[in-house]
């Protein structure tokens, strides 16, 4: 950890104060408060007396009196069978975590009583959730705050791809920015090789314009992910020119219609729209767009037959192309 507190009044107000006399909470009463919508009140439980003030070490270095503050969800009320908490992190910005060194046994977290870390509370309160196995998505953090608390837990001796796992809930709450931050997602899941966040992130960048990533952002995320991103794409454009090669199945020759007849105007203006398609194939094309593509055959048609054999076709290209791989 950064640091450890030298004693002062705040160490012994909560020792004595706080970590000395917790009450069991009543039957039926939650250990953690509810929470608010303002996401710094949510992080918030309270400030400590006035009269119980410390002097701390600011975020800038200096020190000056402040009012201490509790988090929310990590006060000294909060029990594991029933045990207080017996550790507390300050927050660069002041803010105080109580928690459990045995929910930290393998990170240097629980390594001192009292630390200060350099991450602000929304950062540490992430940090504590993915410890802890609950989920932070009732305070709506920023992609920004998981970003960093997600690399911060290295620094924390914390191996991500050990916490940030799908049955953890920061999986889920990372992964619901894939749609609005495919890009630096994925990036932060290759930079720390988090295969299993990578994958579902990945879905979301076959519109990606390979060409265009910049040197920083290759070199974030590195030659494996990149190799596999491109193996995706190429993966997916030769998948497709595959599958609209075959064009709809012949059928009988019948009065009204003969193999050299209608049938042989439907092989080639599916033969012609492959060209066109093939020629502007994307890995991100959808199944819908495909058909819409092939549709307008229909109207050069006037065999039942023909028709039919074209829906056919359409119906089995659509079940084929959503069924091909669309994740690293």
């Amino acid at each position: 950890m950064e640091g450890m507190f030298s004693p002062d009044p705040l160490g012994d107000w909560l020792e004595t104060s706080v970590l000395g006399r917790i009450s069991p909470p009543l039957p039926g009463q939650s250990d953690v408060c509810s929470p608010t919508s303002n996401v710094t009140s949510d992080i918030i439980l309270d400030v400590m007396p006035p009269s119980k003030s410390a002097v701390l070490m600011s975020s800038n270095g200096l020190e000056g009196n402040i009012e201490p503050q509790v988090s929310r969800i990590f006060h000294a009320g909060r029990r594991i069978n029933g045990r207080p908490p017996d550790c507390i992190l300050l927050s660069s910005d002041g803010i105080n975590f109580f928690f459990h060194a045995s929910m930290a046994s393998a990170t240097t977290l629980g390594e001192h009583n009292r630390c200060r870390v350099q991450a602000d509370a929304a950062v540490l309160n992430i940090i504590l959730h993915t410890l802890y196995n609950l989920s932070c998505a009732q305070f709506q953090p920023s992609f920004e705050s998981l970003a960093l608390a997600v690399e911060r837990m290295q620094v924390d001796g914390m191996d991500p791809r050990l916490y940030i796992t799908p049955k953890n809930p920061t999986f889920d709450v990372l992964l619901r920015h894939a749609p609005f931050r495919p890009l630096e997602l994925f990036a932060l899941a290759a930079h720390l090789d988090i295969y299993d966040l990578a994958v579902p992130t990945s879905s979301h960048l076959l519109s990606l314009k390979l060409f265009s990533l910049s040197d920083d952002i290759c070199e974030r995320i590195g030659s494996k992910y990149l190799a596999r991103l491109y193996n995706l794409h190429t993966r997916r454009v030769a998948t497709l020119k595959a599958l609209v090669s075959t064009p709809p199945a012949r059928h009988a020759e019948t009065p009204r219609c003969g193999t050299k007849d209608w049938q042989e105007r439907l092989v080639s203006e599916w033969s012609l729209t492959v060209a066109y398609l093939c020629h502007d194939a994307t890995p991100e094309m959808s199944a819908s767009f495909l058909v819409s593509k092939f549709s307008p055959i229909k109207k050069l048609l006037s065999c039942k037959l023909c028709v039919q054999a074209l829906e056919e076709r359409l119906n089995q290209l659509s079940r084929q192309w959503a069924a091909v791989k669309c994740t690293i």
